[in-house]
This record gives C-alpha cells, structure tokens and sequence, in this order.
C-alpha cells in the first residue's frame, strides 16, 4: 500500500509519470515537464513492442509517432 500512495504523491506534485515492470526489476519514468506539448510539437511515443527495456528517465527514448485517431464511444 505504501508503494502505492508514494507513487501516486509523486505524479500528482511532480508530473511524473513513472512504471514499474512485473517482467524487469527496473523502474521507469518520464518527467513530464521535459516533455513539449506545444502546439504543432511531433507527437511522440516509447516503443515497447519489441522487448526493449528501460531504466530511468525514459524520455531520451521516445520517438516520432503517427496520432492515432479515437474510434469514439
């Protein structure tokens, strides 16, 4: 439980988003204020589709993606 109250403070009063992976003992985040949202900025995306695996601050690491487009409800 602890783990997961510490996890949740440091999103919320950090944006950070961070993860934690069942398969690596490795956690993974991105500072989210390193990240650009600007307008027009490229949309981006980490890759995990071919068993890559990360450790630390994951943002280096992203890379140009194509939007994808909501299907709606």
């Amino acid at each position: 439980m602890w783990s997961a109250l510490n996890q949740s403070h440091s999103v919320f009063c950090h944006l950070m988003e961070h993860f934690e992976n069942v398969l690596t003992p490795n956690i993974v985040w991105v500072d989210m204020n390193e990240m650009d949202f600007s307008s027009g900025a490229p949309v981006k995306r980490l890759p995990l589709d071919t068993g890559q695996v990360y450790a630390g601050n994951a943002r280096e690491h992203f890379i140009e993606a194509k939007p994808f487009e909501f299907q709606g409800l």
